[in-house]
């Protein structure tokens, strides 16, 4: 957007455009496709049906605006009514369009009617606002014919309210105008489609509002760098994205085009966030402020059209099969992509824009071993301090384990990482660690990072390395210097039961095990411990805290431990190359 000719063609699509209904992310010649491909494609014609069942919900139900806290201030939190509305409108909305029921018309208008009597909060619930926006914009565009002219008026004022609230966001150089984050994409996206329904009525307004939300996506287009990667984490990776193909899309399908916002990068890549952190179970590596779930992420059809990647498509139909579909998935549908294409990708990848490498044997097969490092950026509000974080799972148990999103409490501390604890520190906070080596090959893929400067003042020198040696076991190898006498303390979470006996210790869950065994340093003690009433959330307390203590003499040293699954049908290996760091390539490449 930064060339003129960006913003005469963005002003002379928007002012030559007649729109006509539906237009936003659907049209009568896509939904005429559906119709007919849902013919012949039980995949698609189940997902229609499932759709229909989420629909078949809202019967019977008070509208989702009823709920909402209209008293404002800094915790106002009416994100699920927002998000409700939302679901009930795209899917009655979807059957309406697809099977010409009016009784899931009439249940939709009600819903967007009811939204659009809510007082937006200002500042306060933007996000709340911002999804809101998007389900009004649907509910026009989709419900148009069925909508009387008082309906339009009232659906267009609560658009025009919440996207004059964003333009004034936006010219106040908002905060999440200046940060990585994933506000950034649901408020522009938000206010784009948002827009495009107003355009109806008002193009002034409509361009207004689109010259500063285009450019502002571009910035949170921009967190995906060149891999495809987030900061904040698989779930607000998720979220992020879903509103950058809300976005994209309503601007193709409406426009033509996206003025160039397409052309980046890390959305060419994007999908892979998905198919490698996400892995094949569907069970994400869940640094920073992450669930676990990989749950249906329906952008994921519409990159995997756009950009040419049949993996991203044959992925992401295994993860609706296993949770069902959402309405988009259906709208964005397509029947490209096999298990073959999924195969053929390498399987490890690093995330640079989202300070993580992942490790996989396979990304087809849920019980091959799989690792992942964490670096990146401490300073992100969804970030932990948890630079040198690491997980692993074999046999379809993870054994190391990240305790997940942010609870304020336990899991925000540095020491509730898989790390290394210097000094019982928590970690700085502005601070950034690095990939400075990675391989892919197959054999071994491994990963290395320079987190030098998580602790200022008392560590100045620290690489730790992960690799999966014959993609079956797993090394972990600290390398670090540290004010002499400083007390270090290496951590492992686990949710399996632990013996220990000396430098060696037993895992055991789900009817599997694992061996640990610490080869450097030498005479190291494995200590195992119950989780218990330090946790903040409930559920972390079952877990066993595995660790074992040296201290820092000031010269370079080396801490090494090596995860062994039992696989059954094969031994682990009878010994280990005891290479420093900066020789792994030697080995392992």
């Amino acid at each position: 957007m930064r060339r003129p000719a960006d913003w005469e063609s963005l002003e002379s699509a928007l002012y030559g455009w007649e729109p006509e209904h539906p237009s936003i992310l659907l049209t009568p010649a896509r939904v005429s496709e559906l119709r007919t491909l849902s013919q012949s494609d039980p995949l698609l014609s189940s997902w229609i049906s499932h759709v229909r069942r989420m629909a078949d919900e809202a019967f019977g139900q008070s509208p989702a605006a009823n709920g909402w806290v209209t008293v404002y201030g800094p915790s106002t939190n009416n994100i699920e009514a927002a998000r409700l509305a939302l679901k009930r409108i795209q899917s009655c909305g979807l059957v309406w369009q697809l099977t010409g029921a009016p009784a899931y018309a009439a249940r939709a208008r009600e819903e967007a009617v009811a939204l659009a009597l809510v007082p937006w909060g200002g500042d306060f619930d933007y996000l709340a606002t911002a999804e809101a926006t998007h389900a009004l914009a649907i509910g026009y565009d989709w419900l148009y014919d069925q909508l009387t002219p008082s309906d339009r008026s009232l659906i267009l004022d609560g658009i025009r309210r919440a996207i004059q609230n964003t333009n004034r966001l936006i010219d106040g150089g908002a905060w999440w105008l200046r940060k990585p984050f994933n506000a950034n994409s649901v408020m522009t996206a938000s206010a784009i489609v948002g827009a495009l329904a107003y355009a109806d009525v008002d193009k002034d307004l409509a361009f207004e509002t689109l010259r500063r939300a285009v450019p502002a996506l571009s910035l949170s287009i921009g967190s995906l760098g060149s891999d495809g990667g987030w900061m904040e984490g698989y779930t607000y990776w998720d979220y992020a994205t879903r509103y950058m193909a809300y976005g994209l899309s309503a601007l193709e399908t409406t426009l033509g085009g996206t003025f160039g916002l397409d052309a980046a990068p890390g959305l060419r890549w994007a999908g892979d966030y998905k198919l490698i952190v996400g892995g094949p179970r569907f069970q994400a590596f869940n640094f920073a402020d992450s669930i676990t779930d990989a749950s249906p992420a329906a952008q994921m059809l519409y990159f995997a059209q756009k950009y040419g990647r049949p993996e991203w498509a044959a992925c992401e139909r295994k993860s609706v099969a296993a949770r069902g579909p959402w309405p988009m998935h259906v709208v964005w549908y397509t029947p490209a992509g096999t298990d073959a294409d999924i195969a053929a990708r390498v399987p490890s990848k690093v995330f640079h824009a989202g300070g993580l490498a992942a490790l996989r044997a396979s990304l087809t097969d849920g019980t091959a071993a799989a690792g992942a490092l964490k670096a990146g950026d401490n300073g992100n509000v969804h970030c932990m301090q948890e630079l040198g974080n690491f997980l692993f799972e074999a046999m379809g148990v993870r054994w190391a384990i990240d305790f997940g999103y942010y609870d304020g409490g336990f899991r925000a501390l540095t020491s509730s990482q898989n790390l290394l604890l210097f000094d019982g520190r928590q970690q700085a906070v502005n601070v950034r660690g690095s990939f400075v080596d990675f391989s892919d090959d197959a054999r071994c893929p491994y990963a290395i990072a320079d987190l030098s400067n998580a602790n200022p003042g008392v560590v100045s020198y620290w690489r730790r390395g992960l690799a999966l040696p014959a993609g079956r076991w797993a090394m972990v190898q600290d390398e670090f210097v540290a004010v002499a006498g400083t007390p270090v303390q290496w951590k492992m979470h686990t949710f399996a039961d632990v013996e220990t006996f000396g430098s060696v210790a037993r895992l055991t869950q789900n009817g599997k095990s694992l061996t640990m065994i610490v080869s450097d340093p030498p005479g190291a003690v494995i200590e195992a411990t119950r989780i218990g009433s330090r946790a903040t959330t409930p559920a972390d307390a079952g877990a066993n805290e595995i660790q074992f203590r040296l201290v820092a003499d000031g010269s370079l040293q080396t801490v090494r431990v090596v995860l062994l699954p039992d696989w059954p049908d094969q031994l682990p290996p009878m010994g280990w190359a005891c290479l420093p760091l900066d020789q792994w390539s030697r080995l392992y490449r």
